[in-house]
Order: structure tokens, then C-alpha cells, then sequence
């Protein structure tokens, strides 16, 4: 991730995705649960693409390999 850092103990801010630096205001825990501290966050950086790709369960067929036999079981079965 590296999208908020921790510059001192207590202490949160925003990181440049380009330069990695620290993006003043330092704000205290409390302050990054707020609209106008995430905003920035969301719009300016692929934050939002991040979550999504790292907490999404991929979608995969159950059927897996079996798939393509049930396929050309069915395919059969229609050309009788």
C-alpha cells in the first residue's frame, strides 16, 4: 500500500505515491477516520483499485476442470 504513513508514534499522514514523502498535515488516529482526510486518498491515488484487487475473492468456476467434460457430455447428448 504505502498510501498513509506514520512519521512519528501517534502520528498519521498522507504519502506521496510519486516521491514517497510525507504529505503535511500530521494528524492524530482520530482525525484519519474523516471524510476530509481519506478524500484526498481516494481521488488522487489507485487507492480505491488497491482495496478492491487485495480483498476480492477471484471468481473461479466450482466446476473447475470438470467443466469441459460436463461440455462435451452435453454436446453428445444433443447430437444423438
Amino acid at each position: 500500500g504505502n498510501y498513509v504513513g506514520k512519521p512519528q508514534n501517534g502520528w498519521y499522514c498522507r504519502i506521496d505515491r510519486d516521491t514517497g514523502e510525507l504529505v503535511d498535515p500530521k494528524c492524530r488516529e482520530k482525525d484519519t477516520l474523516t471524510k476530509d482526510f481519506w478524500d484526498p486518498i481516494f481521488k488522487e491515488t489507485d487507492f480505491a483499485d488497491h482495496i478492491k484487487s487485495r480483498y476480492t475473492i477471484g471468481l473461479k468456476s466450482m466446476l473447475g476442470d470438470d467443466e469441459d467434460e460436463i461440455n462435451d457430455v452435453q454436446s453428445e447428448e444433443n447430437s444423438v
